[in-house]
């Protein structure tokens, strides 16, 4: 059960959803950026990388408020799950 303060805010999980979509696409194309040009871009990854992580955690934090409000089926279960991996998947990377 997510706190109290975070449930208004559920709702907002549809819109900060997008940005760990749009951060992570900015990853890869610095990332191509620097293997074609042998480049090193090491301060904007460093930063777009943390930025991806915080969107990520917000972005999971509302999806569970949002979820606490109920009136959803089944399928929610399955978004969860893989928003969770998605996490995961960040903080092992």
């Amino acid at each position: 059960m997510p706190p109290d303060f975070l449930l208004p805010f559920g709702p907002f999980h549809v819109v900060v959803q997008h940005l760990p979509i749009g951060l992570l696409f900015g990853v890869w194309v610095l990332e191509c950026f620097a293997r074609k040009t042998e480049k090193r871009i090491n301060a904007p990854l460093a930063w777009l990388h943390t930025a991806l992580l915080l969107a990520t955690a917000a972005t999971i934090a509302l999806g569970i408020a949002y979820q606490s409000q109920g009136g959803y089926g089944s399928e929610t279960d399955e978004h969860r799950q893989w928003g969770l991996l998605f996490g995961a998947g960040l903080l092992a990377s």
